[in-house]
């Protein structure tokens, strides 16, 4: 009961933008991370923060650009407002508490809510139904579970964080599941229902450092922050 009053306060009410403890890398100042596999120690994935709340994944060993997720801090909250070039609408969210089963309906207004300012220490779920670009149709599903890990190959050595462990599953309209499986998010009429998911993939955001690992949970294979800078 206590997870949902929270959050159902601090996504419905607008307060100052402050930037948020475990999301720092996305908050407004330039930073990046360079995550590599724990046992080859190869590139695997890159984090740039353009200091403008967005935020690019890229290919380290191409350079190739990839995707570009832009996050406004309002409302209580770190809100996704879209894709490259593309706007988010959300159509329907809520809010489960992971241990009670406990949901809360939450407000939709133009992007969807990613993350609180305040993160409790209970595990909870965000569910969202939206459509980008006024075209393509997604859901997607994050657990949240608070944490603390040790990164064996972080460039300064080993360190020990307080963490937020995120399980997520996406699903389009374009007919792809992505770090996970699912049944039917949306009825025969384009309606938001509930699916069933199986989450495949792990992404730890520390405190004060942002993504310092990425985990595949089929495998067990795992990456870590190899180095992290501002620019």
């Amino acid at each position: 009961m206590y997870l949902s009053l929270l959050f159902a306060l601090l996504l419905s009410t607008a307060q100052a933008a402050t930037a948020p403890q475990y999301w720092i890398h996305m908050a407004p100042q330039r930073n990046a991370g360079l995550l590599v596999w724990q046992d080859t120690k190869q590139w695997v994935s890159e984090w740039i923060s353009d200091g403008s709340a967005s935020a690019t994944w890229r290919d380290p060993n191409t350079g190739t650009p990839g995707s570009v997720e832009h996050y406004s801090l309002r409302e209580g909250a770190m809100m996704l407002d879209g894709f490259d070039q593309w706007p988010i609408a959300c159509l329907r969210a809520d809010l489960v508490d992971i241990n009670s089963g406990e949901t809360v309906s939450l407000t939709c207004d133009k992007g969807h809510p990613y993350a609180p300012f305040l993160i409790p220490r209970d595990p909870w779920r965000m569910r969202i139904w939206g459509v980008i670009a006024n075209s393509v149709r997604f859901y997607w599903e994050g657990d949240f579970y608070p944490d603390s890990v040790t990164d064996p190959c972080y460039f300064s050595g080993p360190i020990t964080r307080d963490v937020i462990r995120e399980q997520e599953v996406w699903w389009d309209s374009n007919g792809v599941w992505v770090r996970g499986t699912g049944t039917p998010a949306f009825d025969a009429q384009g309606k938001p229902i509930s699916p069933s998911v199986t989450k495949q993939s792990e992404t730890l955001v520390a405190k004060g450092e942002g993504v310092i690992g990425l985990k595949d949970l089929v495998s067990g294979r795992q990456s870590c922050l190899y180095s992290r800078w501002q620019w």
